[in-house]
């Protein structure tokens, strides 16, 4: 007699970190950012929106980001999740407590984390002879930060660098809390004191609601190569508007 088998595929679904909420195939997760104080806990909502139950588990990861823009994670054992497995039935929820191992001490510098709250891709039903099954798995990669009491972030501009085709602009957050860089507005200016606003969502994508934690610098090249600019451009501004954080600062492009 034939044997059953099943096909996995597993799904995986960032959820981004300006989402309050993210909705999977059946696993759900509240909330998508985690902003907790020392000594305090996060709390999240994970709900089974599928009739089946799911296998569920927590990872936790120490999160940093390259001057080139790439994320680093680490399997830490700074924070405890709990539950870190579970099984969660059909049309139910669960709430998973996440917090320190242990006590920081003087934290003077915000901790950033990955925490990743993923359906195992396994079948917790009986299989029949003969079927063939597509299993589709969620998971979700949140964003938890734990940061002193009045953390502020504090933006500062390395340099700039412009060839002709390519802008480089390298910041660096020398405070204490991350900020997103959120609506940037860039205008270069020519050397006889025409300004050119660059609009084109494709070269503003670049740097848009990217993530500066505290103490990191990052390089984000805006390619031009496409767009008419002169060639007598001397410098110009970069500003991140409906940002609190930043308080609508100005910074200068000179090279």
């Amino acid at each position: 007699m034939r044997k059953g088998f099943c096909f996995y595929i597993s799904i995986l679904i960032a959820g981004l970190s300006l989402c309050s909420a993210a909705y999977g195939a059946g696993l759900a997760i509240h909330p998508m950012e985690q902003f907790v104080s020392p000594g305090k806990s996060g709390v999240y909502i994970a709900s089974n929106q599928h009739d089946k139950a799911l296998a569920v588990e927590v990872i936790i990861e120490s999160w940093t980001i390259t001057e080139s823009g790439e994320e680093l994670r680490q399997i830490s054992n700074d924070l405890v999740a709990y539950p870190s497995q579970f099984i969660l039935k059909g049309n139910t929820f669960k709430k998973i407590k996440v917090g320190l191992r242990r006590p920081l001490g003087n934290l003077t510098s915000e901790k950033c984390y990955r925490v990743t709250i993923r359906e195992l891709p396994i079948s917790l039903e009986p299989e029949e002879p003969g079927t063939f099954r597509i299993y589709q798995a969620s998971a979700y990669r949140t964003s938890y930060y734990i940061a002193p009491k009045g953390a502020k972030p504090k933006l500062d501009l390395v340099d700039a660098n412009f060839d002709g085709n390519v802008l480089s602009v390298r910041f660096v957050n020398n405070g204490n809390l991350h900020c997103h860089l959120r609506n940037p507005e860039i205008i270069l200016r020519t050397s006889d004191g025409q300004l050119l606003k660059i609009e084109e969502e494709d070269v503003i994508t670049v740097i848009a609601g990217e993530n500066m934690h505290a103490k990191i610098t990052r390089r984000f090249d805006f390619d031009l190569s496409k767009v008419d600019v002169p060639k007598n451009i001397v410098g110009g501004t970069i500003a991140f508007h409906d940002q609190a954080a930043l308080q609508g600062k100005t910074f200068q492009l000179r090279w």
